[in-house]
């Protein structure tokens, strides 16, 4: 019994809100690799890689669905508070999202810049074990490197998810909505301000 509570006790610590013990991931040498990391960070859920695959200086997000209020300047700071809260306090998160090299794209050798194609992606926040948002569309990423040989971060997200997918159905247990909504619910609620849905 203590060494099953003794390893409860570090799943716990290992979540985003507390220390974490995992090494971040290594930097990312293709914009695969970087669309990869995130996908593992959100799941795992990791805060501390998630906010190393993003510049600080540069990154910005808009959504095709805004939610009501959604400040029209998304920056860094706002997407990391707003990420952290959710991962800490949802029940369950699963962000799946194809990131492939033939399908999230190649940009030549030289580039130091980087649109992906629009990909499609599916987010799912359960914000109690019977209660899911559902976010499902397409998400386009802009991504930098300081020069040829650094590592991939991504500068722009471009936020085509909402409730107007076709396979999107709402229920009693299925909230649909865009991607940036789930986050915009989850910064207002650590703010402490009115959270809808």
């Amino acid at each position: 019994m203590r060494r099953f509570a003794v390893i409860l006790l570090a799943a716990v610590l290992s979540s985003c809100g507390r220390p974490e013990r995992r090494p971040p991931a290594r930097p990312a040498y293709t914009p695969a690799k970087t669309l990869y990391n995130l996908k593992l960070a959100y799941n795992a859920p990791d805060c501390r890689t998630y906010e190393t695959l993003f510049s600080p200086e540069r990154f910005t997000s808009s959504a095709e669905e805004p939610p009501p209020g959604f400040p029209a300047k998304w920056g860094w700071r706002e997407e990391m508070d707003a990420t952290r809260a959710l991962l800490d306090d949802a029940y369950h998160v699963v962000l799946e999202m194809e990131t492939a090299p033939g399908l999230v794209g190649m940009p030549p050798a030289a580039a130091t810049e980087f649109t992906t194609v629009p990909l499609d992606v599916r987010v799912r926040v359960w914000r109690e074990p019977t209660y899911c948002f559902y976010a499902r569309g397409e998400v386009t990423f802009g991504l930098a490197r300081s020069d040829a040989s650094g590592p991939w971060v991504i500068v722009e997200m471009v936020d085509g998810t909402g409730a107007s997918y076709a396979d999107v159905v709402a229920n009693e247990q299925t909230f649909p909505c865009s991607w940036s909504a789930i986050k915009w619910y989850y910064l207002n609620r650590k703010r402490g301000e009115d959270a809808r849905y």
